[in-house]
């Protein structure tokens, strides 16, 4: 991707896409912080009307935890493209970052108006109401997006996080065992088990399980320092130790 991008600004060094392709690679994979967001500045700079640079801006801005500008691009961008279902659902999963569960449901309806079969967007709007502790509309979402998916092992465990918030704590336990048992290797994400973890009361797992997903690069690991599901963990010495070694804390 890098390459790529470099080649089309050998071509064309004031096209704005290359410098918004190299902000996400920074941001998501790389985690070069300061590089991502003097890439997606530069792409504005070259147009400020390009919704996608507003939009992955606004995704950079929101995991830094700097929600109010995050919000800000988000909606820049829905402005420019407003029948976009991606540039809707990222409007929504800024305002659940920024902890405004209530807005962000209402923003992850409007996103279903525009694609009904979202799978990403059914899964979304059942993390926000898990946030408001609406269980069983949470888990109705998330058995919408596994019925439109098929198998999907991280919708599932979000489902077996909102069954372990809701009581059902033995029927999670079962059910992720049987995931990390019959699930492709890889393909389980540390990252949302922590998150069960935590839904359980077993802290020390959750942190072992963030621990080994930061030394995998998984993608999630970008939303550390503002995932409310990872609330109950940030008064923890081992989990301010990670924000730092990913560069999220000084």
């Amino acid at each position: 991707g890098k390459d790529a991008a470099a080649r089309a600004l050998e071509l064309d060094g004031q096209l704005a896409e290359p410098y918004a392709a190299l902000g996400y690679i920074h941001h998501r994979y790389e985690w070069d912080w300061p590089r991502a967001e003097q890439a997606y500045q530069r792409a504005l700079a070259l147009n400020k009307n390009y919704a996608t640079a507003h939009q992955w801006y606004s995704s950079f801005l929101a995991s830094m935890g700097r929600a109010a500008e995050s919000i800000s691009e988000a909606e820049r961008a829905r402005d420019l493209d407003p029948l976009s279902t991606p540039i809707s659902t990222d409007l929504g999963i800024n305002l659940y970052y920024a902890r405004r569960f209530s807005q962000a449901v209402s923003q992850f309806q409007n996103a279903l108006e525009l694609n009904p079969s979202a799978v990403g967007v059914h899964s979304h709007l059942g993390m926000a109401f898990e946030q408001q502790q609406q269980h069983e509309l949470a888990l109705a979402a998330f058995q919408r997006a596994i019925a439109l998916a098929g198998e999907n092992s991280q919708i599932k465990l979000r489902l077996i996080r909102t069954l372990a918030l809701a009581g059902q704590q033995a029927e999670a336990r079962k059910l992720l065992d049987e995931l990390q048992q019959n699930a492709a290797p890889g393909t389980v994400p540390l990252y949302l088990v922590a998150g069960i973890y935590i839904a359980l009361g077993e802290k020390e797992q959750a942190l072992g399980a963030l621990t080994q997903s930061v030394a995998l690069r998984e993608e999630g690991t970008i939303w550390l320092k503002v995932d409310p599901q990872l609330d109950p963990l940030r008064g923890e010495p081992r989990f301010a130790a990670l924000l730092k070694s990913v560069g999220l804390e000084k």
